[in-house]
């Protein structure tokens, strides 16, 4: 398997636990924010892998 791989999906893991947890503890709208902010920060991650290669 792919290191860069394994890695882009157990971090997307680890903020699903976050977001799973920040959905339980905070309000539905920052919840949703937060989500936003992780696929932003996500896609911007690919890209920089793209740049390496």
């Amino acid at each position: 398997m792919n290191r860069r791989y394994l890695i882009f999906v157990s971090w997307f893991v680890v903020h699903g636990v976050a977001f799973s947890l920040v959905e339980q503890f905070a309000e539905y709208k920052y919840a949703v924010a937060y989500m936003l902010c992780i696929i932003a920060a996500g896609i911007m991650m690919i890209y920089f892998h793209i740049d390496q290669n």
